[in-house]
């Protein structure tokens, strides 16, 4: 249900970003029509300088709107800021007994194969993220701005806490698997047997 919802947003907002990025290029060509400037005057000093101007302010707006994003969800990550805000949490894993494999977490901690774990899934929602820095062509050359959004300072201090946050979650519930594993006699034994015996 998350993964729907979440979806759905997301291709909401890569349209109104891919939108704006393709206003954006209408607007420059429109300056560039006003100012009848020939294609080669378009690589005039003057021109050059504004476009790197205009783009500044493209990668500030993608890097804000990345923050945004990274900052939201490492506050639904977060266990210190849950209950301070007395929010839910946006993810819940349940530990489950099972009676051929014992306790597992559903949904699994970590990567998995099938990419199903938590871990996976924050990826993906990462990955979502940094795809608005992609959803247009840059102002002052070909491609796009990744590179900018990845490599800001700002954002990879926010990544570095949100990876702190999930371990330190993981560990937490590991440390709660622990403690019910003193137990696992329980639904190890087998009881046919164990009263056979008895």
């Amino acid at each position: 249900e998350f993964e729907r919802t979440f979806k759905s947003l997301c291709n909401t907002n890569y349209a109104e970003i891919k939108e704006s990025g393709n206003e954006i290029h209408r607007y420059l060509e429109e300056t560039k029509n006003a100012l009848q400037m020939s294609s080669s005057s378009s690589t005039s000093a003057d021109w050059t300088c504004y476009l790197e101007f205009v783009n500044d302010l493209v990668v500030k707006g993608l890097t804000a709107s990345v923050m945004a994003s990274f900052k939201f969800l490492l506050d639904q990550i977060d266990p210190v800021s849950i209950q301070k805000e007395g929010r839910l949490p946006l993810f819940e894993i349940m530990l489950d007994l099972n009676s051929t494999d014992g306790l597992l977490f559903q949904a699994p901690l970590g990567k998995v194969d099938d990419k199903t774990g938590m871990s996976d899934l924050i990826d993906n929602i990462v990955g979502s993220i940094f795809h608005i820095s992609t959803l247009f062509k840059r102002v002052d050359s070909e491609g796009t701005y990744l590179k900018e959004i990845q490599s800001d300072l700002a954002t990879t201090s926010v990544l570095s806490t949100l990876s702190d946050t999930i371990a330190s979650n993981d560990k937490k519930c590991l440390e709660l698997q622990n403690d019910f594993h003193k137990y696992s006699h329980f639904w190890t034994t087998d009881l046919t047997t164990y009263f056979e015996d008895f």
